[in-house]
Order: structure tokens, then sequence, then C-alpha cells
């Protein structure tokens, strides 16, 4: 994060973050829906991997191609060398959620510097409805995500990008696909829109050129072969579910993402949570229509300018909401995630 960043109130937020994790670590063993199976996956890769049973190995197999959501069984395979199964889960869950955090302010941070202390409205959603899911991969993703987009925007704000930058986003493609192919896909959409956004307006600080391209280009080519080839293999999907639009709008009023164990108990105040977040996205819906139409004509570019991106992606997150599936058969619970990222996405440009 940057250095004039560093005193106490990244302290008190790090002691916030781990306090949120207090919970993770009361217990024994801490609950999730699918928190078991990613164990049960992770002892059964450290038995093929390492202890060659033939018993196992005539009833599973490794798969031939590398395959997504292994991000959160690598992990519980690396920490179960030298911990409990119990233990490993936990520290799992509490990189889900400090990762989350700490990422979400470095991306509060990167874009409004000033407004750092907005960075605490994360902790709400610290331990959100896909955390006690095991979303172990999503999770992981999201946060993965946030740093993406911090490493996009110094790369494009570099008035000479160097060879580092080609091997961040190497490498942070390349974690993204083996999180969630969901967080990888968004990482895509903002590399591409993003660019594009800063040229319309003709921002002063962007410098469009061809050497940024390839190296953005060349960074994605292994995670975007590797999905081709993912999708090839894959089995068609035939269960496709949609939300119909007035569920949606009740989880959005609800704030679905925080309803955990029994949402109509929980509601009542996640919805006073929702209503404060709300109104930041209309404050800056408000803030953009006072900006555009006061003032002298002038051209369509001059309207915007680069921080507004961050309120189109939102804007653009309530379409898809309404338009995406809420599972396929593969992949489910896609509008809690992007409700998740449509209310956290204002905050960053307030």
């Amino acid at each position: 994060f940057p250095s004039h960043d560093i005193h106490l109130g990244p302290i008190l937020f790090l002691l916030a973050n781990l306090y949120a994790c207090h919970q993770i670590w009361t217990f024994s063993i801490f609950h999730t829906l699918d928190g078991p199976a990613h164990l049960y996956n992770a002892k059964l890769l450290h038995s093929l991997l390492f202890q060659h049973s033939s018993e196992l190995e005539s009833i599973f197999q490794l798969n031939s191609i590398l395959v997504p959501n292994w991000i959160g069984h690598g992990l519980l395979l690396f920490f179960n060398f030298f911990t409990s199964p119990e233990k490993a889960t936990a520290l799992v869950l509490s990189l889900c959620i400090v990762g989350l955090c700490l990422s979400f302010r470095g991306l509060v941070v990167t874009i409004t510097p000033q407004n750092a202390f907005l960075s605490w409205l994360i902790l709400p959603f610290a331990q959100n409805n896909l955390v006690y899911m095991g979303f172990y991969n999503f999770n992981l993703g999201l946060a993965l995500l946030f740093i993406f987009l911090i490493v996009l925007i110094r790369f494009y704000r570099s008035p000479n990008p160097s060879i580092g930058y080609f091997l961040a986003f190497l490498s942070l493609f390349f974690l993204l696909y083996l999180s969630h192919l969901m967080v990888l896909l968004l990482a895509i959409g903002f590399a591409l829109a993003y660019p594009l956004f800063q040229f319309c307006i003709k921002n002063q600080t962007f410098k469009p050129n061809s050497k940024a391209f390839l190296l953005l280009a060349g960074a994605a080519i292994p995670s975007l072969l590797l999905t081709a080839i993912f999708f090839k293999n894959a089995t068609p999907s035939q269960q496709i579910i949609f939300v119909d639009p007035s569920t949606l709008k009740k989880w959005l009023k609800e704030l679905a993402p925080l309803n955990i164990y029994i949402p109509e108990m929980e509601e009542k105040y996640n919805m006073k949570i929702g209503y404060f977040f709300f109104g930041l996205f209309l404050i800056s819906i408000y803030q953009k229509l006072n900006f555009l139409f006061k003032g002298s004509p002038r051209s369509f570019s001059s309207y915007f300018n680069r921080d507004d991106f961050w309120l189109l992606s939102a804007l653009g997150f309530l379409f898809l909401l309404f338009k995406l599936p809420d599972s396929d058969g593969n992949a489910g619970f896609v509008s809690s995630r992007l409700i998740l990222l449509l209310l956290l996405l204002p905050v960053v440009m307030q």
C-alpha cells in the first residue's frame, strides 16, 4: 500500500480484520456448507500425490487438465502438512476474510487516497454468506480481483510500465484462473474496459500505447488458453435457473450477501446497512448528475472523469444481476456474488 498510508489507521484496520476472524478460531470446528467437501478433496489429493495408495488410485485420478477451483484445495493441502485439518480450514477462512478486507482497502487507497477511512465499510461484508457457504475459491478470487485492479490502475498511471508489470499480470491471471472462472472473466472485462474508458474521456494521465496493450494481452494468453481448454472438456449444463425480478429486488433490499443463518431475523438489520450503502450509491449518482447538468455545454467526453469508471461498473453489475442466471448447473449463487460487487464498487470513488 502507499507509504503515506502506513500509520495508526492501517494498524487498527488490520486488528479489526483479525477480530473479524475470532469466531472462526473460537470453535474447534467452524462449519460451512462446502468446507468439509473441500477438506475431503484436499486429503484425497494428499493421498494421491504423496502416498500413492493403489486402492485410492483405482477409484480416483487427477484431472489431465488444469481446472479452476484449485486454489482453496491447494492451500488446504499445504496447511495440512504442518497443522490439523481443523486449523487448516480456519487458516483458509481467515485468508478469505483478511484478504478481502486488505485488498479492498488497497483499492480504495489507490483510487482515492484521501478517503482511506471508507475502506472500513468492507467489515460488514467480511463474513458474507459466500464465506459461510464455504466458497473458498470465490472469496480468495475476489481478493485477488481487487489486487488485480490495484495493479491495473498503477500500470496505466505509470509513464513507462516495466517488465515487472508483465510478471505481475501473468501471475494474477493464472491465480484468478485457479480460484474461480467468474473472477477471471471479470478481471479480463476490467482489463479491456478500463483503458477503453480512459481513452474515450481523453484523460490526460492516460497515455495509450501498443506496448502497454501487448504487455497486458501477452500476460492474459496462458490463462485464456487454459479457460478455452477447460470449456472444451467441460460437460455442458442443461439446468439454467433464473430468479424472477421481484425476488432480485427483495435480495437487493435486504442485502442478500449478509443473510447467513436465519434471513427472516437478519434481514431487518441488514436492510439498515443496505440503506446506507444504497445511499452512497445514490450520492454518487447525484454528484455525477449535478456535474453533468451544470455549466455550459461541452464535449461528451469532458462530462466524465477517470473515477466514474467505478460507478459505471456498478451500474453494469446491476444490469447483469437482472440478465444473468443465478445458476447454470455448474456455478450457482451468481446473484449474491453480483450484489456484493454492486454494493462495494461505489464506495471506492466517494
